[in-house]
């Protein structure tokens, strides 16, 4: 109907990501918030607001992990293109 990367995909993908996210297995849900990063810039760009609530989102997902160095780098990036 719309193909594996069209933008009316993301919701359920976001829905795994963060159901997978609040179970605990975060090694599942950052390759999945990687790939929904990678489609939303490119339906709507890498300062759109769903493209930074998803990255924000991937840098709960690093943190929640342990990967501590990654998220900080994610949430200054939101913070620098939310400040524009």
């Amino acid at each position: 109907m719309f193909g594996p990367e069209h933008p009316r995909t993301l919701a359920p993908r976001v829905g795994l990501a963060t159901v997978l996210g609040s179970e605990g297995k975060n090694a599942e849900a950052e390759p999945l918030y990687r790939e929904i990063i990678r489609l939303d810039e490119k339906a709507y760009g890498p300062e759109h607001p769903n493209t930074l609530n998803d990255r924000q989102n991937l840098a709960t997902t690093l943190q929640a992990g342990g990967k501590f160095r990654r998220p900080k780098a994610q949430y200054l990036d939101v913070i620098r293109i939310d400040k524009k």
